[in-house]
Protein backbone atom coordinates (compact mmCIF):
# COMPACT_ATOMS: atom_id res chain seq x y z
CA UNK A 1 0.00 0.00 0.00
CA UNK A 2 2.80 2.42 0.87
CA UNK A 3 4.50 1.65 -2.44
CA UNK A 4 1.27 2.42 -4.28
CA UNK A 5 0.88 5.75 -2.43
CA UNK A 6 4.50 6.58 -3.22
CA UNK A 7 3.86 6.20 -6.95
CA UNK A 8 0.63 8.19 -6.72
CA UNK A 9 2.72 10.88 -5.02
CA UNK A 10 5.20 10.80 -7.91
CA UNK A 11 2.37 10.98 -10.46
CA UNK A 12 0.86 14.10 -8.85
CA UNK A 13 4.26 15.81 -8.87
CA UNK A 14 4.66 14.81 -12.52
CA UNK A 15 1.24 16.31 -13.37
CA UNK A 16 2.29 19.74 -12.12
CA UNK A 17 4.66 20.18 -15.06
CA UNK A 18 2.25 19.83 -18.03
CA UNK A 19 -0.33 21.96 -16.16
CA UNK A 20 2.25 24.72 -15.52
CA UNK A 21 3.44 24.64 -19.13
CA UNK A 22 -0.14 24.63 -20.46
CA UNK A 23 -1.09 27.71 -18.42
CA UNK A 24 1.83 29.67 -19.89
CA UNK A 25 1.31 28.45 -23.46
CA UNK A 26 -2.39 29.38 -23.45
CA UNK A 27 -1.45 32.99 -22.67
CA UNK A 28 0.34 33.35 -26.03
CA UNK A 29 -1.20 35.33 -28.92
CA UNK A 30 -1.63 32.30 -31.18
CA UNK A 31 -4.68 31.49 -33.29
CA UNK A 32 -7.04 29.11 -31.53
CA UNK A 33 -6.69 26.12 -33.87
CA UNK A 34 -2.89 26.22 -33.54
CA UNK A 35 -3.10 26.77 -29.80
CA UNK A 36 -5.35 23.73 -29.44
CA UNK A 37 -2.77 21.57 -31.21
CA UNK A 38 0.03 22.90 -29.02
CA UNK A 39 -2.07 22.22 -25.92
CA UNK A 40 -2.51 18.61 -27.00
CA UNK A 41 1.26 18.25 -27.33
CA UNK A 42 2.35 19.98 -24.12
CA UNK A 43 -0.57 19.01 -21.88
CA UNK A 44 -3.07 16.42 -23.07
CA UNK A 45 -0.61 13.78 -24.28
CA UNK A 46 1.77 14.11 -21.28
CA UNK A 47 -1.19 13.89 -18.88
CA UNK A 48 -2.52 10.75 -20.62
CA UNK A 49 0.97 9.27 -20.67
CA UNK A 50 1.52 9.98 -16.97
CA UNK A 51 0.19 6.68 -15.51
CA UNK A 52 2.16 4.67 -18.09
CA UNK A 53 5.34 6.62 -17.34
CA UNK A 54 4.91 6.00 -13.60
CA UNK A 55 4.19 2.29 -14.25
CA UNK A 56 7.36 2.06 -16.35
CA UNK A 57 9.37 3.72 -13.59
CA UNK A 58 7.94 1.29 -11.02
CA UNK A 59 8.81 -1.69 -13.24
CA UNK A 60 12.34 -0.48 -13.91
CA UNK A 61 12.97 0.23 -10.23
CA UNK A 62 12.11 -3.37 -9.39
CA UNK A 63 14.05 -4.99 -12.20
CA UNK A 64 16.92 -2.83 -13.46
CA UNK A 65 20.59 -3.13 -12.55
CA UNK A 66 21.82 -0.66 -15.18
CA UNK A 67 23.54 2.45 -13.72
CA UNK A 68 22.26 4.56 -16.64
CA UNK A 69 18.66 3.49 -16.01
CA UNK A 70 19.06 4.09 -12.28
CA UNK A 71 20.32 7.62 -12.94
CA UNK A 72 17.40 8.33 -15.27
CA UNK A 73 14.93 7.10 -12.65
CA UNK A 74 16.65 9.20 -10.00
CA UNK A 75 16.44 12.27 -12.27
CA UNK A 76 12.75 11.63 -12.98
CA UNK A 77 12.06 11.25 -9.26
CA UNK A 78 13.69 14.60 -8.56
CA UNK A 79 11.61 16.21 -11.31
CA UNK A 80 8.46 14.86 -9.63
CA UNK A 81 9.62 16.17 -6.27
CA UNK A 82 10.18 19.60 -7.80
CA UNK A 83 6.62 19.39 -9.11
CA UNK A 84 5.46 18.89 -5.53
CA UNK A 85 7.30 22.05 -4.52
CA UNK A 86 5.25 23.79 -7.22
CA UNK A 87 2.03 22.29 -5.85
CA UNK A 88 2.79 23.33 -2.28
CA UNK A 89 3.92 26.81 -3.33
CA UNK A 90 0.70 27.20 -5.32
CA UNK A 91 -1.34 26.16 -2.29
CA UNK A 92 0.35 28.68 -0.01
CA UNK A 93 0.08 31.47 -2.59
CA UNK A 94 -3.61 30.72 -3.23
CA UNK A 95 -4.40 30.89 0.48
CA UNK A 96 -2.47 34.12 1.05
CA UNK A 97 -3.91 35.72 -2.07
CA UNK A 98 -7.49 34.73 -1.23
CA UNK A 99 -7.20 36.26 2.22
CA UNK A 100 -5.53 39.39 0.83
CA UNK A 101 -8.26 39.77 -1.79
CA UNK A 102 -10.94 39.54 0.90
CA UNK A 103 -9.16 42.17 2.97
CA UNK A 104 -8.72 44.54 0.04
CA UNK A 105 -12.19 44.17 -1.45
CA UNK A 106 -14.50 44.21 1.60
CA UNK A 107 -16.66 41.96 -0.57
CA UNK A 108 -20.41 41.76 -0.04
CA UNK A 109 -22.51 39.22 -1.93
CA UNK A 110 -25.70 40.98 -3.02
CA UNK A 111 -27.48 37.98 -4.58
CA UNK A 112 -26.96 34.74 -6.44
CA UNK A 113 -28.92 32.66 -8.90
CA UNK A 114 -29.83 29.57 -6.95
CA UNK A 115 -29.79 26.13 -8.54
CA UNK A 116 -33.58 26.33 -8.78
CA UNK A 117 -33.34 29.70 -10.56
CA UNK A 118 -30.93 28.21 -13.10
CA UNK A 119 -33.41 25.51 -14.18
CA UNK A 120 -35.26 27.79 -16.66
CA UNK A 121 -31.98 28.10 -18.63
CA UNK A 122 -31.64 24.61 -20.14
CA UNK A 123 -28.65 23.72 -22.30
CA UNK A 124 -29.81 22.74 -25.78
CA UNK A 125 -28.10 20.19 -28.02
CA UNK A 126 -25.55 17.44 -27.65
CA UNK A 127 -22.39 18.98 -28.99
CA UNK A 128 -19.31 18.20 -26.83
CA UNK A 129 -19.35 21.67 -25.24
CA UNK A 130 -23.10 21.40 -24.58
CA UNK A 131 -22.61 18.01 -22.94
CA UNK A 132 -20.00 19.55 -20.61
CA UNK A 133 -22.48 22.30 -19.70
CA UNK A 134 -24.95 19.57 -18.63
CA UNK A 135 -22.59 17.89 -16.17
CA UNK A 136 -24.19 17.36 -12.74
CA UNK A 137 -23.38 20.18 -10.34
CA UNK A 138 -22.01 22.43 -13.09
CA UNK A 139 -22.49 26.04 -11.92
CA UNK A 140 -22.19 27.71 -15.35
CA UNK A 141 -25.84 28.79 -15.35
CA UNK A 142 -25.63 30.40 -11.94
CA UNK A 143 -24.34 33.89 -11.26
CA UNK A 144 -23.15 35.87 -8.26
CA UNK A 145 -23.78 39.60 -8.00
CA UNK A 146 -21.34 41.16 -5.56
CA UNK A 147 -20.13 44.54 -4.35
CA UNK A 148 -16.47 45.24 -3.66
CA UNK A 149 -15.28 48.37 -1.89
CA UNK A 150 -11.80 49.40 -2.98
CA UNK A 151 -10.00 51.87 -0.71
CA UNK A 152 -7.55 54.05 -2.62
CA UNK A 153 -5.30 56.51 -0.82
CA UNK A 154 -4.79 58.79 -3.83
CA UNK A 155 -8.43 58.84 -4.93
CA UNK A 156 -9.57 62.43 -5.61
CA UNK A 157 -12.28 63.55 -3.19
CA UNK A 158 -14.65 64.18 -6.13
CA UNK A 159 -14.56 60.46 -7.00
CA UNK A 160 -15.21 59.16 -3.50
CA UNK A 161 -18.14 56.74 -3.76
CA UNK A 162 -17.85 56.27 -7.55
CA UNK A 163 -19.70 53.09 -8.57
CA UNK A 164 -18.30 51.00 -11.42
CA UNK A 165 -20.00 47.99 -12.95
CA UNK A 166 -17.33 45.48 -14.00
CA UNK A 167 -18.10 42.30 -15.90
CA UNK A 168 -16.14 40.24 -18.39
CA UNK A 169 -16.03 37.18 -20.64
CA UNK A 170 -19.64 36.65 -21.69
CA UNK A 171 -18.63 34.28 -24.52
CA UNK A 172 -21.92 34.32 -26.44
CA UNK A 173 -21.91 30.87 -28.05
CA UNK A 174 -25.29 29.23 -27.55
CA UNK A 175 -24.49 26.36 -25.21
CA UNK A 176 -25.43 28.62 -22.30
CA UNK A 177 -28.82 29.90 -23.52
CA UNK A 178 -29.71 33.48 -24.29
CA UNK A 179 -32.27 33.47 -21.47
CA UNK A 180 -29.50 33.13 -18.88
CA UNK A 181 -27.74 36.26 -20.08
CA UNK A 182 -31.00 38.17 -20.38
CA UNK A 183 -31.80 37.28 -16.77
CA UNK A 184 -28.34 38.49 -15.69
CA UNK A 185 -28.72 41.79 -17.52
CA UNK A 186 -32.27 42.21 -16.26
CA UNK A 187 -30.81 42.26 -12.75
CA UNK A 188 -27.99 44.57 -13.84
CA UNK A 189 -30.51 46.98 -15.38
CA UNK A 190 -32.16 47.55 -12.02
CA UNK A 191 -29.21 49.71 -10.90
CA UNK A 192 -27.75 52.86 -12.41
CA UNK A 193 -23.96 52.88 -12.14
CA UNK A 194 -21.57 55.76 -12.69
CA UNK A 195 -19.42 53.77 -15.14
CA UNK A 196 -19.85 50.40 -16.84
CA UNK A 197 -16.78 48.42 -17.88
CA UNK A 198 -16.66 45.27 -20.02
CA UNK A 199 -13.18 43.75 -20.23
CA UNK A 200 -13.42 41.53 -23.30
CA UNK A 201 -14.35 38.15 -24.82
CA UNK A 202 -17.76 38.89 -26.24
CA UNK A 203 -18.44 36.35 -28.98
CA UNK A 204 -17.68 32.71 -29.74
CA UNK A 205 -20.34 32.49 -32.45
CA UNK A 206 -20.75 35.59 -34.66
CA UNK A 207 -24.46 34.84 -35.19
CA UNK A 208 -25.04 35.53 -31.48
CA UNK A 209 -24.03 39.20 -31.80
CA UNK A 210 -27.74 40.03 -31.97
CA UNK A 211 -27.93 39.12 -28.27
CA UNK A 212 -26.33 42.50 -27.54
CA UNK A 213 -29.69 44.20 -28.09
CA UNK A 214 -31.35 42.41 -25.18
CA UNK A 215 -28.32 42.33 -22.88
CA UNK A 216 -25.60 44.99 -23.14
CA UNK A 217 -28.06 47.65 -24.28
CA UNK A 218 -29.85 47.41 -20.91
CA UNK A 219 -26.88 48.56 -18.82
CA UNK A 220 -27.41 51.96 -17.18
CA UNK A 221 -24.31 54.08 -16.58
CA UNK A 222 -24.47 57.80 -15.89
CA UNK A 223 -21.06 58.77 -17.25
CA UNK A 224 -20.48 56.15 -19.91
CA UNK A 225 -20.19 52.49 -20.92
CA UNK A 226 -16.74 51.33 -22.02
CA UNK A 227 -15.62 48.06 -23.59
CA UNK A 228 -12.64 46.32 -25.11
CA UNK A 229 -12.38 43.06 -27.06
CA UNK A 230 -10.51 39.91 -26.07
CA UNK A 231 -8.72 36.97 -27.63
CA UNK A 232 -11.93 35.14 -28.60
CA UNK A 233 -13.14 38.23 -30.45
CA UNK A 234 -9.82 38.26 -32.30
CA UNK A 235 -10.25 34.85 -33.94
CA UNK A 236 -13.64 35.41 -35.61
CA UNK A 237 -13.43 37.50 -38.76
CA UNK A 238 -13.00 41.27 -38.53
CA UNK A 239 -13.03 42.51 -34.90
CA UNK A 240 -14.11 45.93 -36.12
CA UNK A 241 -17.53 44.47 -36.91
CA UNK A 242 -17.99 43.64 -33.23
CA UNK A 243 -16.72 47.06 -32.18
CA UNK A 244 -19.27 48.72 -34.44
CA UNK A 245 -22.07 46.54 -33.06
CA UNK A 246 -21.16 47.71 -29.56
CA UNK A 247 -21.02 51.32 -30.73
CA UNK A 248 -24.47 50.94 -32.29
CA UNK A 249 -25.91 50.37 -28.80
CA UNK A 250 -23.98 53.32 -27.34
CA UNK A 251 -20.96 51.58 -25.88
CA UNK A 252 -17.59 53.30 -26.25
CA UNK A 253 -14.98 50.82 -27.49
CA UNK A 254 -11.38 51.60 -26.53
CA UNK A 255 -9.26 49.93 -29.19
CA UNK A 256 -5.85 50.36 -27.54
CA UNK A 257 -6.73 54.00 -27.01
CA UNK A 258 -7.57 56.42 -24.24
CA UNK A 259 -10.51 58.56 -23.17
CA UNK A 260 -10.86 61.37 -20.63
CA UNK A 261 -13.88 61.96 -18.42
CA UNK A 262 -14.54 65.02 -16.29
CA UNK A 263 -16.49 64.04 -13.19
CA UNK A 264 -17.28 66.82 -10.74
CA UNK A 265 -14.02 68.59 -11.55
CA UNK A 266 -11.81 65.48 -11.41
CA UNK A 267 -10.42 63.92 -14.58
CA UNK A 268 -10.53 60.16 -15.07
CA UNK A 269 -8.15 58.89 -17.72
CA UNK A 270 -9.22 55.54 -19.19
CA UNK A 271 -7.15 53.32 -21.43
CA UNK A 272 -8.38 50.13 -23.11
CA UNK A 273 -5.78 47.46 -23.93
CA UNK A 274 -6.49 44.47 -26.20
CA UNK A 275 -2.83 43.40 -26.08
CA UNK A 276 -1.28 40.88 -26.79
CA UNK A 277 -3.86 39.79 -29.38
CA UNK A 278 -4.50 43.18 -30.93
CA UNK A 279 -2.37 46.33 -30.78
CA UNK A 280 0.67 46.99 -28.63
CA UNK A 281 1.60 48.55 -25.30
CA UNK A 282 2.84 52.13 -25.80
CA UNK A 283 5.82 53.41 -23.83
CA UNK A 284 3.85 56.51 -22.87
CA UNK A 285 0.23 57.65 -22.97
CA UNK A 286 0.39 61.46 -23.28
CA UNK A 287 -3.40 61.87 -22.99
CA UNK A 288 -3.32 60.54 -19.44
CA UNK A 289 -0.45 62.60 -18.08
CA UNK A 290 -2.77 65.21 -16.54
CA UNK A 291 -5.48 62.78 -15.36
CA UNK A 292 -6.31 62.83 -11.66
CA UNK A 293 -7.18 59.12 -11.71
CA UNK A 294 -5.97 56.50 -14.19
CA UNK A 295 -8.06 53.43 -15.00
CA UNK A 296 -6.84 50.63 -17.26
CA UNK A 297 -9.21 48.17 -18.93
CA UNK A 298 -7.20 45.14 -20.03
CA UNK A 299 -8.53 41.80 -21.14
CA UNK A 300 -5.55 39.95 -19.70
CA UNK A 301 -4.11 40.64 -16.24
CA UNK A 302 -0.70 39.78 -17.72
CA UNK A 303 -0.23 43.47 -18.60
CA UNK A 304 0.10 44.30 -14.89
CA UNK A 305 3.85 45.06 -15.11
CA UNK A 306 3.20 47.62 -17.85
CA UNK A 307 0.25 49.04 -15.88
CA UNK A 308 2.53 49.60 -12.88
CA UNK A 309 5.11 51.40 -15.03
CA UNK A 310 2.35 53.65 -16.37
CA UNK A 311 1.19 54.26 -12.77
CA UNK A 312 -2.43 53.28 -13.30
CA UNK A 313 -4.42 53.59 -10.10
CA UNK A 314 -6.89 50.84 -10.97
CA UNK A 315 -6.81 48.00 -13.51
CA UNK A 316 -9.88 45.94 -14.47
CA UNK A 317 -9.27 42.63 -16.26
CA UNK A 318 -10.79 39.21 -16.96
CA UNK A 319 -9.69 36.38 -19.26
CA UNK A 320 -8.77 33.81 -16.56
CA UNK A 321 -12.34 32.93 -15.45
CA UNK A 322 -11.19 32.38 -11.88
CA UNK A 323 -9.80 29.04 -13.01
CA UNK A 324 -13.36 27.72 -13.64
CA UNK A 325 -12.69 24.74 -11.39
CA UNK A 326 -11.45 25.45 -7.87
CA UNK A 327 -10.35 22.51 -5.79
CA UNK A 328 -11.78 22.85 -2.26
CA UNK A 329 -9.15 24.10 0.22
CA UNK A 330 -6.62 24.49 -2.62
CA UNK A 331 -7.96 26.87 -5.24
CA UNK A 332 -7.60 27.12 -9.03
CA UNK A 333 -5.22 24.94 -11.03
CA UNK A 334 -5.71 26.12 -14.62
CA UNK A 335 -5.41 29.74 -15.74
CA UNK A 336 -4.26 30.91 -19.23
CA UNK A 337 -1.62 33.30 -17.93
CA UNK A 338 2.14 33.62 -18.00
CA UNK A 339 1.83 33.92 -14.21
CA UNK A 340 -0.14 30.68 -13.87
CA UNK A 341 -3.00 30.99 -11.38
CA UNK A 342 -1.51 33.98 -9.56
CA UNK A 343 -4.02 36.35 -11.18
CA UNK A 344 -6.92 33.92 -11.67
CA UNK A 345 -9.40 36.32 -10.03
CA UNK A 346 -9.95 38.73 -7.16
CA UNK A 347 -8.38 41.97 -5.98
CA UNK A 348 -4.59 42.13 -6.09
CA UNK A 349 -2.39 44.92 -4.75
CA UNK A 350 0.47 45.55 -7.21
CA UNK A 351 1.40 49.04 -6.10
CA UNK A 352 0.93 51.60 -7.39
CA UNK A 353 -1.83 49.67 -9.21
CA UNK A 354 -4.79 47.94 -7.61
CA UNK A 355 -6.16 45.24 -9.94
CA UNK A 356 -9.54 43.52 -10.04
CA UNK A 357 -9.73 40.33 -12.13
CA UNK A 358 -13.29 39.21 -12.81
CA UNK A 359 -14.25 35.53 -12.83
CA UNK A 360 -16.33 36.37 -15.91
CA UNK A 361 -19.84 35.34 -16.87
CA UNK A 362 -19.17 32.37 -19.11
CA UNK A 363 -16.50 30.52 -21.13
CA UNK A 364 -16.06 28.73 -24.43
CA UNK A 365 -16.14 25.45 -22.49
CA UNK A 366 -18.94 26.11 -20.01
CA UNK A 367 -17.77 24.27 -16.92
CA UNK A 368 -17.73 25.77 -13.42
CA UNK A 369 -17.21 24.11 -10.09
CA UNK A 370 -16.70 26.07 -6.89
CA UNK A 371 -16.22 29.14 -9.11
CA UNK A 372 -19.47 30.99 -9.80
CA UNK A 373 -19.76 33.42 -12.72
CA UNK A 374 -19.79 36.95 -11.34
CA UNK A 375 -20.96 40.51 -11.93
CA UNK A 376 -19.27 43.08 -9.71
CA UNK A 377 -20.19 46.53 -8.51
CA UNK A 378 -16.95 48.27 -7.53
CA UNK A 379 -17.26 51.19 -5.13
CA UNK A 380 -14.24 53.46 -4.92
CA UNK A 381 -13.53 55.05 -1.58
CA UNK A 382 -10.82 57.39 -0.41
CA UNK A 383 -8.68 55.44 2.05
CA UNK A 384 -8.18 58.56 4.11
CA UNK A 385 -11.94 58.84 4.61
CA UNK A 386 -12.97 55.16 4.65
CA UNK A 387 -13.95 53.28 7.77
Amino acid sequence: MLIFLYYVWLWLGYCWWPVAVCNRVLSLPIQDHKLSLIRVIVHDLPMLAGPFVIAAVAWEEQSTTSPVTENMIRLFTWVCWLGWFGILWGFLRNQVQWRMSQRLSHEEVLSRFSRAESHPFPVVGWRPKAIVAKFPGNESRRCEFNRKRLDLFHLPAQLDGLRILHFSDVHFLGDIPREFFEAVFERISQTEYDLAIFSGDLIDDPSKAEWLKTTFSRVNAKYGRFAILGNHDWVFGDPEILRNQLRDIDWTVLKNESALLDLNGATIGLYGSEYPWMGHLPEQIPDLETADFRLLISHSPDTIAWARRQEFDLMLAGHNHGGQIRIPFYGPVYSPSRYGVKYASGVIDERPTLMHVSRGLSARVAIRYNCLPEVTEIVLRSQRGST
